[in-house]
């Protein structure tokens, strides 16, 4: 079964299973990291320089390569 295989489910529905074999992540991860963003970005209000603000957001997540 290659990328953009369509894989029929019991009910019928089209699902494209190519996405989760690509990029395993969860939902419960990424609205980990969005919430992270969003708080980092509420602690940054006012500030103008975007540089700082992403490298603030790369900072919070050592392990992730920029």
């Amino acid at each position: 079964m290659g990328c953009g295989t369509v894989v029929r489910r019991r009910d019928a529905q089209p699902w494209w299973g190519c996405g989760h074999a690509r990029w395993p992540l969860h939902t419960s991860l990424l609205e980990g990291i969005n919430n992270k963003i969003k708080v980092i970005k509420r602690m940054a209000y006012g500030l103008r320089d975007d540089e700082y603000f992403f490298l603030k957001i790369r900072s919070a997540f050592p392990g992730n390569p920029g």
